[in-house]
């Protein structure tokens, strides 16, 4: 069943009204079987909240990647020693 994308497509807090809507778009696209009420209802709330649910656990990875990049460009690389021309050598004598 296809159903409407922009229902999905934005990650929108969950209301009565948009469940309600997303509620009769399942019913329609159903076939208008009657007696599915809940059935619609709990089937539209349960996706809209999986869509939720997935953008903020998408923007929580996406918002973790971006300081962990930060962090890796932050850091300052050692500075190697510099070996100069007049160093003495050290032998085993």
């Amino acid at each position: 069943m296809k159903l409407h994308s922009a229902y999905l497509a934005t990650p929108s807090p969950v209301t009565d009204d948009r469940v309600r809507e997303f509620a009769f778009q399942i019913y329609e696209q159903s076939g208008r079987t009657p007696g599915r009420d809940l059935e619609n209802w709990l089937e539209a709330a349960a996706l809209l909240t999986e869509r939720v649910v997935a953008h903020r656990s998408n923007r929580r990875r996406h918002d973790l990647a971006a300081r962990m990049e930060e962090t890796f460009f932050d850091l300052t690389p050692p500075v190697a020693p510099t070996s100069s021309s007049g160093s003495r050598s050290h032998t085993r004598g």
